[in-house]
């Protein structure tokens, strides 16, 4: 990762198919993608989007996003970075926004 992409903060991209829109975002395909990717502790995530199906028999986007909230906590990032959820599956989507918007209020409320 180049230090201007991390200064402008980095924009991840989470599909096993779909491309990114464009070359300003990180491609990962995967759990394990992301997870090496958020490995880095000087890490600043502008904006996050999941799919939620990833391939057979591998984590979902909902797994993913669980293990970015994780993250967030053990990091103390001040805000939740945007998020989007560019999933075809309705029920997916659902419980993405629902793990997301949930980290979300309860900083609001300053229980973390």
């Amino acid at each position: 990762m180049t230090t201007e992409r991390m200064e402008m903060g980095t924009k991840i991209w989470l599909d096993d198919i779909r491309l990114p829109p464009d070359e300003s975002w990180f491609w990962v395909k995967n759990f394990n993608d992301l997870n090496q990717l958020l490995n880095d502790e000087h890490l600043e995530v502008e904006v996050i989007s999941f799919d939620h199906d990833l391939g057979d028999n591998t984590p979902d986007g909902s797994q993913c996003a669980s293990r970015f909230i994780e993250i967030g906590i053990e990091r103390g990032w001040q805000d939740p970075p945007e998020y989007h959820v560019h999933s075809d599956n309705p029920c997916g989507r659902d419980n993405i926004v629902s793990k997301m918007e949930s980290w979300k209020k309860i900083k609001r409320m300053g229980l973390l």
